[in-house]
């Protein structure tokens, strides 16, 4: 996974067959992945921006779905992997947060029932 990390960061200097063997692991044809990394690798345009820019701006604004579809579907998901991980984890931290709080602070029974969902 780490190879991975490193390719987004900047796929200019990367193992080509190591690296498309493990974008499989984000379902990335191997054949098609080797080529386009290739193909990327010497496009010299490409590589200046990649010194002008981070890698996130680089992906999202330079490379290309259109010529490059497989790593750019793939270093997508990379780049997006923590922060869907990070929402998910704060929704799920803020209602157990809400709910202890609520439940603590409910005085009567009545407000209690009002409030919560009958399972049958």
């Amino acid at each position: 996974m780490t190879e991975l990390f490193l390719f987004v960061d900047n796929p200019f200097e990367c193992d080509v067959c190591l690296t498309a063997s493990k974008m499989t692991l984000f379902g990335g044809d191997e054949g098609a992945v080797q080529l386009e990394i290739i193909t990327l690798q010497y496009n010299t345009a490409l590589r200046s921006k990649l010194k002008d820019t981070t890698s996130t701006d680089f992906w999202m604004k330079y490379v290309d779905p259109n010529n490059f579809p497989e790593l750019y579907r793939c270093c997508k998901k990379l780049l997006t992997l923590f922060g869907s991980t990070y929402v998910c984890e704060a929704g799920f931290s803020a209602m157990t947060n809400i709910k202890s709080k609520r439940r603590n602070s409910w005085k009567t029974y009545s407000e209690q029932q009002s409030l919560s969902i009958n399972h049958k």
